[in-house]
């Protein structure tokens, strides 16, 4: 499994052909379990400000989260999920200012932080939950400016770090935790400008990075530590402010969210090409940000930061599975995701309000339409409001007015993708709203939903 760990943030200062290109649009089976638990906001001894990271040391049952805010770390017991510690504040043998990427080498039990506003590399024994050393910065030679996400190739004793403010890549030997190699900036052959999310596939050895201010993506070639490729639009499908990054090893497919058009790259590591574009028609919501991989269970999350919810899908067949929000727990801002491989368990940092959601294991459950609530539209202006459902696969959306009532002039159902919209032209006043949605031609769940619509001058 490959997963990202971190949240982008530009304000962290101060803290080959394409192939056959779908965009998908994907059903909704029913396997989610709704069931979460938020691990609350306490600086001193809880989850700090504005989580920006996640990472799980899998054989330990510990769970640490980069709180940027606070310049801490946060320890999470994943049995209890309880906190049970934080690593505190400290440039010169500590967290230092901004923490933001994490990633875990499985074997040592070491987590490498990514410290934004320092420019160092705090290394956490994860056993003890102790720093054991900062690597210096030094744009030359160490740790550059703005380092902000985190990947580790246990198979080559390195840990990857992108530079953000210098469009470099520190290459770091693991077992002498000192840095041995930088990968330059060049936007034809090299890194590009803004690095944020990076993964790696050991398999085939190769690393991937979102260039976030160049819309591309840059391969490494392992064994050399060089780039041998740089993955564009055209090439490869990628959108505008590429993010996160996440491997399949499995499959060998990269995801790559790409936050400026709401959408996920899915390319090929083996050949490059674009397979899939996902997009609102499988519930990408707006500003993906981060992306995990459960790749025993096939899963995809996908953390939506600028709607505040988690889309889940199928990682074989990106069929949607869910979406998540604030009802299941999915705080403001999702920033950072990662999953533990022995519950399946799903680890959400919620950035905006200093929070940690733990989504349990997916198991079966009811069909059901979760949206409870409608947004105001206004008279003669565009509405939109999403329909989220849960436990249907492949549904199929109608509206239509309770007997005797009628539905306000103008407003209609995508029945796909569920998302109510429209310039509404009737009278200000109250309306109610049927939801009617089905499931191969059943109809499995309805909801009535209040929708008021305020005349353009209120």
């Amino acid at each position: 499994m490959s997963i990202t760990h971190f949240t982008f943030r530009p304000v962290l200062s101060v803290l080959a052909s394409a192939g056959a290109l779908t965009l998908l649009a994907a059903p909704l089976p029913a396997s989610a379990d709704p069931s979460s638990t938020v691990i609350p906001h306490d600086s001193a001894g809880g989850i700090g400000a504005a989580p920006a990271g996640i990472a799980v040391d899998q054989a330990l049952d510990r769970a640490f989260v980069t709180n940027s805010g606070d310049g801490t770390v946060s320890v999470i017991d994943t049995e209890s999920n309880t906190v049970t510690g934080v690593i505190p504040h400290d440039l010169a043998k500590g967290i230092g200012d901004g923490p933001s990427g994490i990633a875990i080498d499985q074997k040592k039990h070491r987590a490498y932080v990514a410290n934004s506003g320092s420019g160092t590399v705090s290394v956490i024994d994860t056993t003890t939950a102790e720093v054991t050393s900062v690597i210096a910065h030094d744009p030359r030679s160490g740790i550059g400016n703005e380092p902000l996400g985190v990947a580790v190739d246990e198979s080559r004793n390195r840990a990857y770090v992108t530079e953000y403010g210098d469009g470099q890549v520190a290459v770091i030997d693991t077992t002498t935790d000192r840095v041995v190699s930088i990968i330059p900036f060049d936007v034809v052959r090299g890194i590009g400008h803004g690095p944020a999310g990076i993964a790696v596939d050991s398999g085939i050895n190769r690393i991937l990075v979102a260039n976030a201010g160049d819309d591309t993506v840059s391969v490494i070639d392992s064994r050399v530590s060089k780039v041998v490729m740089v993955l564009n639009d055209l090439s490869s499908a990628i959108g505008h402010d590429p993010r996160g990054v996440a491997i399949d090893t499995t499959t060998h497919h990269a995801f790559i969210t790409n936050a400026g058009d709401d959408t996920v790259s899915v390319v090929d590591t083996r050949t490059y090409a674009a397979d899939r574009l996902l997009g609102s028609a499988s519930a990408i919501g707006d500003e993906p940000s981060a992306v995990a991989v459960d790749e025993s269970r096939r899963r995809l999350y996908v953390a939506n930061a600028g709607s505040d919810t988690v889309t889940v899908l199928d990682a074989d067949d990106y069929t949607r599975v869910a979406v998540l929000d604030g009802a299941d727990g999915i705080g403001a801002d999702p920033s950072a995701l990662a999953v533990e491989t022995g519950s399946g368990d799903a680890f959400v940092a919620n950035a905006a309000d200093g929070t940690v959601t733990v989504m349990s294991a997916f198991g079966t459950v009811a069909p059901e339409i979760t949206t409870s609530t409608l947004p105001d539209a206004r008279q003669g202006e565009p509405y939109t409001a999403p329909i989220h459902t849960r436990g249907i696969t492949s549904p199929t959306f109608e509206i239509s007015a309770p007997k005797g009532r009628s539905l306000p002039a103008g407003l209609t159902i995508d029945r796909t993708t569920g998302l109510l919209h429209g310039t509404i032209t009737a009278v200000p006043g109250s309306y109610d709203i049927t939801i009617l949605v089905s499931q191969a031609g059943t109809r499995v769940a309805s909801a009535t939903l209040a929708l008021r619509v305020l005349g353009p001058d209120a």
